[in-house]
């Protein structure tokens, strides 16, 4: 299979591809260009919205608005690109947020990193549904893609540095993470990057320096690839109606060719899964 450009954006860092089915939208950001990207399948690209810090992810509140993470912490998304901050994370100027998730319960995930990418000195951190964070997991690198199974009881996890997906054990009444150990391992010129789970249980992890999203089993078998024309492919997501669409985010090198830095997408051939939904207290009004 191969991925087919759908918006020309050239992001800097491309990351968080995420399907929105209330506003028939995928939300996606530039990490770099601290910028909110929204690509509609009936309209193409929307205007793009500056923000007011570094972003690393979007997440979907069940009253109907975003929430993001960003260089800080945790915080609301208005339509404007205003930030309220639900959390403060890791108030230093050496770090920002990366990338994130929502867990079955309601909770939302997400990793911070060094921005200089090459110290263990970032977290996973947990918002829970009270509006409290916790850290989940020290010493991370450049912690990536995180996916949970349906029950909420297993966590895929990357950290790049590593260049493992690693899957965890979730308790999830509390949140608790344990018994984590690597599943897929990557060669030392390829990075695990953003990921995502179908509807069949597996997971596809976007290859930062190989150019493909790949599908690995629960035992850490390569099922399917598809390739893409960029080789710093970041995350990926499932996405339309039928959430049988692929939307790819990629990066930009000055080296690389002129589609990186693109929105891509396939047609894998499986469905995926919808995104779960943040419960955090106190959510943001609805929008406009």
């Amino acid at each position: 299979m191969r991925a087919q450009l759908l918006d020309p954006a050239r992001a800097r860092l491309g990351e968080g591809p995420l399907w929105d089915a209330r506003r028939e939208l995928v939300h996606w950001v530039d990490i770099d260009g601290a910028t909110w990207h929204r690509w509609s399948f009936d309209e193409g690209a929307l205007p793009v919205v500056p923000l007011q810090q570094t972003p690393g992810f979007l997440a979907l509140h069940a009253d109907g608005s975003l929430l993001a993470g960003v260089a800080t912490g945790f915080a609301r998304l208005s339509d404007n690109g205003t930030l309220a901050m639900l959390a403060l994370v890791e108030n230093r100027s050496d770090h920002r947020m990366n990338d994130g998730e929502v867990d079955p319960s309601g909770r939302v995930w997400g990793s911070t990193v060094a921005r200089s990418c090459d110290r263990p000195t970032g977290s996973l951190w947990r918002l829970d549904l009270d509006g409290s964070a916790h850290e989940a997991i020290s010493s991370v690198t450049v912690g990536n893609g995180i996916a949970f199974t349906e029950d909420g009881t297993s966590m895929w996890f990357v950290d790049s540095a590593a260049r493992t997906v690693d899957r965890l054990t979730v308790d999830p009444a509390t949140g608790h993470v344990s018994a984590r150990r690597p599943v897929v391992r990557f060669d030392d010129d390829e990075e695990p990057d953003g990921l995502c789970m179908d509807a069949d249980g597996g997971v596809w992890v976007a290859v930062w320096g190989g150019g493909s999203v790949r599908r690995y089993d629960t035992a850490g078998r390569e099922t399917a690839r598809i390739e893409v024309p960029a080789a710093h492919v970041t995350s990926c997501a499932f996405a339309g109606p039928q959430l049988d669409q692929l939307v790819i985010t990629t990066a930009r090198r000055d080296t690389d060719r002129s589609e990186a830095g693109g929105l891509f997408v396939a047609e894998p051939g499986v469905q995926g899964r919808s995104p779960s939904l943040a419960r955090i207290a106190s959510p943001a009004p609805r929008p406009r």
